[in-house]
């Protein structure tokens, strides 16, 4: 059970990263979106 916490939360966060890295230099555009659909894809 903890385990599959863990991997969910390491794998939300390189997701995140992920997600942050590629969306950085669109963020003032396209930041505000990429958020909440790389959360929506997390869960």
């Amino acid at each position: 059970m903890i385990l599959a916490f863990m991997t969910t939360v390491i794998f939300s966060w390189l997701n995140y990263k992920l997600m942050t890295s590629s969306a950085l230099a669109e963020s003032d555009r396209y930041g505000w979106k990429m958020k909440p659909l790389s959360m929506l894809g997390m869960t």
